[in-house]
């Protein structure tokens, strides 16, 4: 089996053991290097000794770098896919399109990175402003912790990445310990673009070794997408960092009666079971009319027989695996669960070890786990409906807040939407499950703090600085003298 290095500031690194499983046998397919608290301190060390003069790159060479990445990531398209195949169990297909995201996620940064502009302040709206100059512009934060999620671990980490090296921020990546791969692969391609020692560390290590970078006050912000419980303790922690949280979610896809339901399926069901369900905004309500509720239930019965899990190199292949077995264990729990409290399940809830058939449940309890956790599985919830805005008060009861698809061609009532729901992004016209790399991602409620998105994580990785300029030559306006007070003087 090969061994991946983890990397430390810019160097590679064998120390420590981390086993890695193919997701779709189960059997360990390679090892890579495991962080320890002194590679930890060691990276952070390096990370601060190259804060400022990393910050003092001009935006040329910023930019440069980062295309010299994305040039990098290109050359590298099938080791990259095969990794992704390999540690996620992602089909090839998803895959494939995981990386084309990436490559434009690089894109968009190395375009961000001549953008950092500042702003020019209005000073005379007070007499002691008179004559001055007031300019602010964006600065680098320093150093920052950027803990990357399982599923997407190649795009979501350059999410992270790509934006910290557009401003000049060192930092150090915490990839998921599921799937470590792809992240040391990437340390290698960035090893060969010029970056400054110190300038990255990518260091898969266990969980409560992370917990001791937390608080340190050499890290400025920590940027973190996983499971809400994990990322509330992680900001409850970091009370000296700016703390960003993608925290997932139970995404609703409403659909009312201007549009076709049954033209809706195919879609809704890619939705739904498309990478196994594993993404936080996967389809897990679908609220439709209950006029239309058994017909769109009966679709969605012969649209989950071809969603069946097959391995994921096979390139028809479009259900695979789950990322582990404890995760369909707890998602089949919660199923049982909800049956006996009065769901039935239509279609699927069938599998083993970490594999499950596409699912699709009705009538269940709202307050049911099932429905008010996020799954990350291939399973679908469908709830009949009476009045539009009781869809509406329906989604927004529940905890999560991340993204809502409204399926209409109502204008009012897509306008409606966007204003009543309580929700990181509303997808008029499609399902939940879209997301454009430009553009803010993330959510209220327990979805999370703070956006990303290329532009959205710049500014969590920046600061105002603000540049005054008083003129001391010819034609200073000085301060006008405060008038006496009455009587004083005479």
């Amino acid at each position: 089996m090969t061994h991946y290095p983890m990397w430390l500031a810019n160097q590679p690194c064998h120390d420590g053991y981390l086993s890695v499983m193919d997701k779709w046998t189960l059997t360990p397919a390679a090892s890579v290097a495991c962080a320890d608290s002194s590679h930890i301190e060691r990276a952070l060390v390096a990370a601060k000794a190259v804060d400022v003069s990393f910050a003092n790159w001009t935006s040329h060479q910023r930019h440069d770098a980062l295309c010299q990445l994305v040039d990098q990531v290109q050359a590298h398209q099938k080791p990259l896919i095969d990794l992704l195949i390999l540690e996620t169990g992602k089909p090839v297909a998803d895959a494939h399109r995981e990386w084309e995201r990436a490559v434009d996620t690089l894109r968009l940064s190395a375009q961000a990175a001549l953008g950092m502009h500042g702003r020019w302040w209005c000073t005379d709206h007070t007499p002691l402003g008179v004559g001055c100059w007031g300019l602010s512009r964006r600065v680098p934060l320093g150093v920052c912790l950027l803990i990357a999620p399982f599923n997407f671990p190649l795009n979501l980490a350059l999410h992270k990445i790509g934006p910290a090296l557009a401003v000049g921020n060192p930092f150090i990546l915490k990839p998921a310990s599921a799937t470590p791969l792809t992240a040391s692969y990437l340390g290698q391609l960035l090893a060969n673009c010029g970056y400054p020692e110190g300038v990255f560390s990518i260091m898969p290590c266990h969980r409560d070794t992370m917990d001791a970078w937390l608080g340190d006050p050499r890290i400025r912000l920590i940027s973190f997408t996983g499971s809400d419980q994990v990322g509330w303790a992680i900001r409850q922690k970091s009370t000296r960092s700016e703390v960003v949280l993608e925290l997932g979610g139970n995404a609703a896809c409403i659909m009312d009666e201007s549009v076709d339901p049954l033209e809706w399926v195919p879609r809704v069901a890619q939705g739904a079971f498309g990478l196994a369900g594993q993404s936080c905004i996967s389809v897990q309500h679908l609220l439709v009319p209950r006029h239309a509720h058994d017909a769109v239930t009966d679709a969605l019965i012969k649209e989950a027989s071809h969603w069946v899990p097959m391995a994921p190199t096979l390139p028809d292949t479009r259900l695979s695996a789950m990322i582990g077995v404890p995760p369909r264990e707890q998602v089949a729990a919660r199923i049982e669960q909800a049956t006996q409290q009065g769901a039935t399940v239509v279609v699927g809830a069938n599998g083993d070890q970490n594999r499950l058939d596409a699912t699709v449940v009705v009538g269940c309890p709202l307050t049911a786990p099932l429905a008010t956790e996020e799954l990350f599985a291939p399973v679908l919830l469908v709830h009949p409906y009476d009045d539009f805005q009781q869809a509406l008060t329906t989604v927004n009861g529940f905890r999560y807040g991340l993204q809502t698809g409204i399926v209409t061609t109502h204008i009012p009532r897509a306008m409606l939407a966007v204003q009543a729901l309580d929700v990181g992004g509303v997808i008029i016209g499609d399902i939940p499950t879209f997301r454009l790399d430009a553009l803010p991602y993330g959510g209220q409620k327990d979805s999370g703090q703070g956006r990303e998105g290329i532009e959205s994580a710049i500014q969590h990785m920046t600061t105002d600085k603000t540049v005054v300029v008083r003129s001391v030559g010819a034609g200073f306006v000085s301060t006008p003298p405060r008038p006496s007070p009455k009587g004083e003087g005479e």
